[in-house]
């Protein structure tokens, strides 16, 4: 799981220099959420919506949406023994094709003693500390410096010209959503993970049960479109019309080759849903829940996944 660094409600406050109450906002006010870890302001003036983080210095222009995301903080995504998820898949992967001779790992999302003893082989040929833990400084020897997920700062969207954002209104949704994560601990669970199992007509009450389809119906519902009122991920294939080619936002149907379930996705059928991003020839790139148990934007290597299917709302 990842681990995220974020405010209690308890120590949340909000700030209405207009005089709203919650959860009235209207156009030209402002919530405020300090916590112990950052202090995160919406601005919600036209014609964009904007997040400042003063305690990281940074700041991320969002597209004008009615819906107003969750203050998160931030998400530390440092591999280690015991992680999963598609950016281990793509660490195996890499590694893979860059050591000689090839370790051989199967890319199946989960960092075990061979990924472990790979990584420490890598580290030591490249003069870097061996401990096995890929940071900024193994990512960055593996040729993945501008894109390798070490450090996510919470709100992380996927870019888009505003023409993009409007045809897939949406995306802003699900990119308010990222930094959702499943909770730790037996019998501890996350209510907004639940929240987005109410989507479906299986209406789980934990977030132990795969949530990928949940999340992408609850997107869709708040959005105001219909979904497939279904958990199984590859329900969609079904739901709206099929595209020749990907678009940004368009719900994309994968699954792991070869494999009837997948660690990186919580799947036990080996099918994942969530919205296209973007691809290269080697990975295609997805928002979506369930991605190392939590809403993220994960890269799915092409030679582990094949895509099933590109869907749009008719």
């Amino acid at each position: 799981m990842c681990e995220v660094l974020a405010p209690s409600r308890a120590a949340m406050s909000k700030e209405y220099p207009m005089g709203l109450t919650w959860p009235g906002l209207r156009t030209g006010s402002r919530r405020s959420f300090p916590g112990p870890s950052s202090r995160v302001t919406w601005d919600v003036r036209p014609p964009a919506l904007r997040m400042r983080s003063h305690g990281e210095g940074t700041s991320r222009v969002f597209h004008s949406n009615p819906y107003t995301p969750r203050a998160k903080g931030r998400i530390v995504e440092t591999l280690k023994k015991g992680s999963r998820g598609a950016e281990v898949s793509q660490l195996q992967s890499l590694l893979n094709t860059v050591l000689k001779p090839s370790p051989q790992l199967p890319e199946d999302g989960d960092f075990g003693q061979k990924t472990h003893e790979a990584v420490v082989r890598f580290q030591k040929a490249r003069h870097l500390t061996a401990d096995g833990v890929v940071g900024a400084k193994t990512w960055a020897a593996l040729g993945q410096p501008p894109s390798a997920p070490v450090s996510r700062q919470a709100f992380a969207a996927p870019s888009a010209e505003p023409s993009e954002a409007g045809r897939a209104p949406w995306m802003t949704i699900a990119s308010g959503e990222v930094g959702e994560s499943e909770e730790k601990g037996a019998g501890q669970n996350n209510s907004r993970i639940v929240e987005y199992h109410g989507a479906t007509s299986l209406r789980a009450k934990d977030d132990e049960t795969p949530w990928c389809s949940s999340f992408v119906n609850w997107v869709m519902k708040k959005a105001g479109y219909s979904g497939t009122n279904n958990a199984q991920a590859r329900s969609w294939l079904e739901w709206g019309e099929p595209l020749s080619s990907p678009r940004y936002g368009a719900i994309t149907v994968i699954k792991r080759k070869g494999a009837q379930s997948d660690a990186a996705t919580g799947s036990s059928t080996g099918f994942h849903v969530a919205f296209y991003v973007g691809s290269t020839a080697t990975h295609i790139e997805l928002l979506g829940g369930n991605q190392s148990d939590s809403v993220k934007i994960s890269k799915f290597p092409l030679g582990s996944y094949e895509v099933h299917g590109y869907r749009w709302p008719r």
